[in-house]
């Protein structure tokens, strides 16, 4: 679809949209459950005026819900956004570039190369041990990225 129908926007611009629309609908969703629980508290509020609260009670009144920020210092947040920025804008914003750039299936291939380095980076970074089929999946990706390489593909050799 992107190649089809984003040939007049750049990448830069189709990654916005895409993210601009995420945002708007993420708000509009927390807003609408953050109304939701001050509705429900109020009129939990009213009913338990003379009611006493278990324990049980009271510490699940305490849960934050899912859709809550969490409370953090200003650097992790900072830290954060970075991520975000990196996974949810730069990511997705090369992956259609190189859908303009290079035949659909070689980039599609190419972007499919997620376990070569997020193996290395689960044994670095959280210290996990992969599963034999995470060894595989590794393997056949890039025993997949290599064929291509090889033998190469454009669009003459797709019909």
């Amino acid at each position: 679809l992107t190649k089809k129908h984003g040939l007049g926007m750049s990448t830069w611009e189709i990654n916005l949209c895409r993210l601009g629309f995420a945002g708007a609908v993420m708000s509009a969703l927390s807003i609408l459950l953050k109304l939701r629980d001050f509705r429900k508290r109020r009129k939990q509020r009213q009913s338990r005026s003379h009611e006493v609260l278990s324990p049980l009670q009271i510490r699940s009144s305490r849960i934050r819900p899912w859709y809550r920020l969490p409370r953090m210092a200003a650097v992790p947040w900072i830290i954060v956004s970075i991520g975000v920025c990196f996974v949810t804008f730069f990511a997705p914003a090369l992956a259609n570039f190189s859908l303009f750039e290079i035949p659909l299936a070689l980039s599609v291939s190419l972007c499919s190369v997620t376990p070569l380095y997020t193996l290395p980076l689960g044994i670095l970074m959280k210290g996990e041990k992969p599963s034999r089929r995470g060894y595989l999946g590794a393997g056949l990706s890039v025993l997949g990225v290599m064929i291509l390489c090889i033998w190469g593909l454009d669009a003459a050799s797709l019909d």
